[in-house]
């Protein structure tokens, strides 16, 4: 019997054998309580530099938010999984669709935005902005994915920092001025990178047994 089986056999022995909706109704709200937090912290922030409602109705807009509200997708169904043992080792092929679209999105953008945005800052702020609506989420995320039963810690964290960086992506679109696909996939992948790095180191301490 692996560790994980033998860990699922004990958690249903403890009562908690429902740990899908043990695990997975308190991730799911805490989630959208993220999600939410990290669209008020982009807003309380770029507040005045950005037209919402032009925004809103703008194809860059549509494209980067479908894409990271993919991968966010694939990635709270990776991190429900993480907590819940004995189930699919194939649940990381669902955060496959986001990055997928964004890099077809990439190979035949024909926009002529530059790798590097509009001006000098543009990274910088693309970078550390995701970076600042992220940690609150990862926070978050971290402390709700230790209600589940988690095996593998570190990609428990790096489930919850991939989750994490797509929600601060997605919150960030509204405010972002550089439409570029080719500048989203680089710069909002670093920062989304950076968030998964930085959920598995947390994660192998914070979620261990």
């Amino acid at each position: 019997m692996s560790d994980t089986d033998f860990i699922a056999k004990l958690a249903g022995e403890a009562g908690q054998g429902r740990g899908s909706a043990r695990f997975g109704r308190p991730l799911l709200l805490s989630t959208l309580a993220a999600f939410v937090l990290a669209i008020a912290i982009i807003l309380a922030v770029f507040a005045g530099t950005f037209d919402a409602g032009s925004v809103l109705r703008s194809y860059s807009f549509h494209f980067k938010e479908a894409t990271m509200l993919l991968l966010a997708a694939g990635a709270f169904w990776l991190l429900r999984q993480q907590g819940i043992p004995g189930t699919s080792h194939k649940a990381a092929w669902a955060i496959l669709p986001g990055p997928l679209l964004l890099a077809c999105l990439a190979i035949t953008d024909s926009s002529g935005y530059p790798l590097l945005g509009r001006d000098s800052v543009s990274v910088p702020i693309c970078y550390f902005a995701i970076l600042g609506a992220s940690v609150p989420a990862l926070a978050i995320l971290l402390y709700v994915t230790r209600k589940g039963v988690v095996t593998r810690p570190w990609r428990a964290g790096a489930a919850a920092g991939l989750l994490a960086g797509a929600l601060g992506a997605a919150a960030y679109a509204i405010a972002c001025k550089n439409d570029g696909a080719r500048f989203v996939i680089l710069w909002y992948g670093a920062a989304v990178g950076t968030l998964t790095c930085a959920g598995a180191v947390i994660g192998q301490r914070f979620l261990r047994w």
